[in-house]
């Protein structure tokens, strides 16, 4: 009931208060209206008076100041005439013919404009001269710019003559050779074309003394080598040469003379410039001015009388509105004063502030919405606070996370290189205050990148997830494990005191992956390298103590893997080596530096080569011809192992098509190919590009293995399926050189079996080695497998490999590899050559004697070129 009382009384205060504000609103109006109609007499009077002043001394302004402003648009053309140097273009010069078109046009309408207002006879002579005087300097401006611009093709025919007779000499190597002669006259011309540009860019055209001497001087050279140039380059030469440089003269002083007569003219032109502006400011612009001033005063005085009446009208308002404000101030300003102090206390933080609605009804739904406001604030606040609190913990929760996931590696959960660098460093400068040891083991796993591919990434991260497992179960916290990356982990020990000690934990990272990991349902058996470094004395900081244990990571994998090695100061040497050969294998690729040499493989029975080996060979910077066994070994540790693979595919096919162009269509090709490689998932799918894209049958190319790549597991054994599929022949390489067993040649899907050099050697003196290979070779004929015989060196070999019956031979007793264009040519002297070796040493050579040895002599003799070695 008191609130309805309450809105009742606030309701008639506000009707009351609204009634004496629109009688005091009223009031305020009569008194505006009546000074107003007071003031609008008097200021139509007043402004009738000075429209007619105005409309006497306005068009005589605006011609005066029409008039002067063409005048000064003649200056700025005669000032860009002037400004205009040999490089402006045609359109500058357009430009500045339209421009002094229009001030010309501006001049006639303003003295046109102007009227009943004479001109005095000077000031008409004036301004009938100027349009005159710019449109010359525009005439010797253009004038002047055609004589730099011949001057400046002078010298550019004169430099191309000279060019052309050798004046720039002949690069060989880094050293320039020519005539000193020419060479020291295409310096003087050079010399003359960058003095005549430099004093075109400073607007001094080619009155630049330096102009004048250096074409002094290109004559003074001109003369003092003209009887030599008149040898040669000859006399006509000579003569166009002096043309030229009579032109280039000519263009000078041309230039030079229309640049004085711009000059003085231009000291005229803008003396009459000035004139005209002082004339025109005297005649017509002053008389006008001061008919305006008088139409100015007049309009103050009005101005005056107007201020007065409004000064009477405002000082009723004001009264008025005084009385307004003493009467409404105690309803309406006392409440807003109370809303504002209540507002200024709820911003600094005061949430229980709240203000009494009094005043008009209007004020009291205003402070009522504050006290509201306040109410909701409050409630807002406190759960703010709260959801501040848990956003404070969610943040620092969060940020353990990411520092943790910062300085750990994502897969494994170990120390990432980061966390590794961070902790050896500290370990480091307390070795070196203490005088203690930190030892850093760098492990390796042998051979993951062939399996990772082979198996997939999905179970290599597996893979990599149990290794870092079994390093967690074998050093717990006695050591810090991380992972720098791929396949790459590292242990390291602080308080390490002697060597023996590090080897021991190298012993125990290799003795701990002899048993099987089990990997989800398949159990592997995998082995680490390992190399090992110790601070201070191997690297005082993490950079180069992890550099030293990866160099002795590296000789731990030359050795055999499986090892563990330690760091020396040699191994540095040895890594720089690598390294150097890696990159210039790199280099190698790409700048064609690679070729293939071929090895043949001869049929005894028919006397002809069946087949050519591919062996790819490096032409070193210095010219020196690389094998392939002095750098594979740096390409099987880094990705170049495949890349080089890919290149021999495609230029032994590339070679192979060109032979059988040439007429040798029987020909083969057999290439070598890593398990790296043969596991690519588009190795099958290159390689039948490469031959569709020569047009060769696949039947024409061989893919020689090792036992290595066998090893590998199914995928090993659907890619042989499908290289099969697609016509190609496999060969097995060194076989008998390794661990393969005799049913993987009933396995496999072979064509073709090659023996190693191992167990040819002694076929001719070793009763059991003749055996074995007797053996071998029927069970390969029996399996239906082609076979060939490496590495036959002497006679004696060659004729119990030819009394076996159907087995190839390739060695250096038929050929050293040698490029393919020399197989081509040897390939008809062939069969001439084996033909009395063959026979000689089946008929009287017995083993062991020196009779082969003489038999090769004699093959040597009999054929039309030397045995190769």
């Amino acid at each position: 009931m008191r609130g309805v009382m309450s809105d009742r009384l606030a309701a008639r205060r506000g009707l009351s208060l609204t009634a004496w504000l629109a009688a005091g609103a009223l009031a305020v109006v009569g008194i505006l209206f009546a000074g107003n109609q007071l003031i609008q007499e008097r200021t139509e009077d007043s402004a009738a008076q000075i429209v007619r002043i105005h409309a006497e001394a306005d068009p005589i302004v605006r011609a005066s100041v029409e008039l002067g402003l063409a005048v000064q648009e003649l200056a700025t053309v005669a000032s860009l005439a002037e400004q205009m140097s040999g490089e402006s273009s045609d359109v500058d010069a357009d430009a500045a013919h339209e421009r002094l078109a229009a001030a010309q046009a501006a001049v006639t309408a303003a003295r046109e404009g102007i009227g009943r207002q004479p001109l005095s006879s000077a000031l008409v002579e004036l301004l009938d001269r100027l349009p005159a005087d710019a449109a010359k300097l525009l005439r010797l401006a253009a004038e002047r710019r055609a004589a730099v611009a011949a001057h400046s093709r002078a010298l550019a025919r004169l430099r191309e003559r000279v060019g052309a007779a050798g004046g720039d000499g002949i690069w060989v190597g880094e050293q320039n050779v020519g005539r000193r002669s020419l060479q020291e006259f295409a310096a003087a011309v050079s010399a003359l074309q960058s003095a005549a540009l430099a004093g075109s860019a400073s607007a001094q055209d080619l009155s630049a003394p330096a102009v004048t001497r250096a074409e002094a001087a290109l004559r003074a050279v001109l003369r003092r080598h003209a009887a030599e140039f008149e040898r040669s380059p000859g006399v006509a030469w000579l003569e166009l040469v002096r043309e030229e440089l009579d032109a280039a003269q000519r263009a000078r002083r041309a230039a030079q003379t229309a640049r004085r007569e711009s000059l003085e003219l231009q000291r005229t032109f803008l003396s009459r410039v000035n004139e005209t502006s002082l004339r025109v400011r005297a005649e017509l612009t002053e008389p006008a001015r001061r008919r305006l001033a008088e139409g100015a005063e007049r309009a103050r005085q009005i101005a005056a009388q107007t201020q007065r009446s409004v000064a009477n009208v405002s000082v009723g308002v004001l009264a008025t509105v005084l009385a307004a404000f003493a009467i409404t101030g105690w309803g309406i300003v006392t409440p807003i004063r109370r809303l504002r102090e209540g507002t200024r206390r709820l911003a600094e933080g005061s949430r229980d502030t709240r203000v009494e609605p009094t005043g008009p009804g209007e004020l009291i739904e205003l402070a009522s919405s504050f006290n509201h406001m306040a109410d909701e604030l409050e409630r807002a606040e406190a759960e703010l606070r709260a959801e501040h609190a848990q956003l404070e913990q969610r943040v620092v929760e969060r940020t353990a996370q990411l520092r943790h996931l910062a300085m750990h590696d994502p897969l494994t959960g170990l120390p990432n290189r980061r966390h590794l660098y961070d902790e050896l460093d500290a370990a480091i400068d307390v070795a070196k205050g203490t005088g203690t040891r930190v030892a850093l083991l760098v492990i390796d796993l042998d051979d993951f990148k062939t399996s990772n591919d082979s198996l997939g990434h999905a179970f290599g991260d597996q893979v990599l997830k149990s290794v870092a497992g079994r390093l967690r179960a074998e050093f717990g916290g006695e050591a810090l494990i991380a992972r720098l990356g791929g396949d790459e982990f590292t242990v390291s020990c602080t308080q390490v005191r002697t060597d023996e000690e590090v080897e021991a934990l190298a012993g125990r990272v290799i003795g701990c992956f002899r048993q099987p990991i089990q990997v989800g349902d398949r159990e592997l058996l995998i082995s680490a390298s390992v190399g090992w470094a110790l601070a201070p004395e191997h690297g005082r900081d993490t950079e180069t103590l992890l550099r030293s244990a990866d160099a002795a990571l590296f000789r731990a994998k030359a050795l055999g893997r499986n090892r563990q090695h330690g760091f020396s100061p040699s191994l540095l040497e040895a890594s720089d080596r690598k390294f150097r050969t890696e990159q210039a294998l790199r280099r190698a690729i790409g700048d064609e530096a690679l070729l293939l040499h071929f090895q043949p493989e001869v049929s005894l029975g028919r006397g002809r080569i069946t087949l050519a080996e591919a062996l790819l060979r490096w032409r070193r910077p210095d010219g020196s011809i690389a094998t392939a066994g002095e750098f594979i070994g740096y390409a099987a540790e880094t990705d170049l192992l495949s890349q080089l693979n890919l290149w021999a595919v495609d230029a032994a096919v590339a070679a192979l098509a060109t032979q059988r162009g040439r007429g040798w269509p029987e020909l083969r090709i057999a290439v070598n190919v890593s398990a790296r490689q043969f596991l690519l998932a588009d190795f099958v799918a290159r390689i039948e590009s490469a031959l569709r894209r020569h047009d060769l049958a696949p039947d024409s190319f061989e893919i020689e293995l090792t036992e290595e790549v066998l090893q590998t597991g199914r995928g090993t054994i659907e890619a042989l399926n499908a290289l099969r599929a697609l016509g190609l022949t496999i060969a097995l390489d060194d076989f008998g050189a390794g661990f393969s067993s005799l049913a993987s040649l009933e396995r496999l899907p072979l064509s073709r079996v090659k023996f190693d050099r191992s167990l040819i050697a002694e076929i001719d003196a070793n009763d059991r080695s003749a055996a074995i290979v007797t053996s071998m070779v029927r069970l390969c004929h029996d399996l239906g497998l082609a076979v060939t015989a490496e590495g036959v060196e002497r006679p004696s070999q060659l004729a119990m490999l030819h009394s076996l019956g159907g087995v190839d031979v390739q060695g250096y007793l038929i050929s050293r590899p040698a490029p393919l264009e020399e197989l081509a040519a040897m390939r008809t002297e062939l069969p001439a050559q084996l033909a009395p070796l063959l026979g000689r040493t089946t008929l009287a050579a017995p083993r062991g004697t020196s009779h082969g040895e003489d038999t090769v002599t004699r093959l040597r003799g009999l054929g039309k070129r030397p045995l190769r070695r």
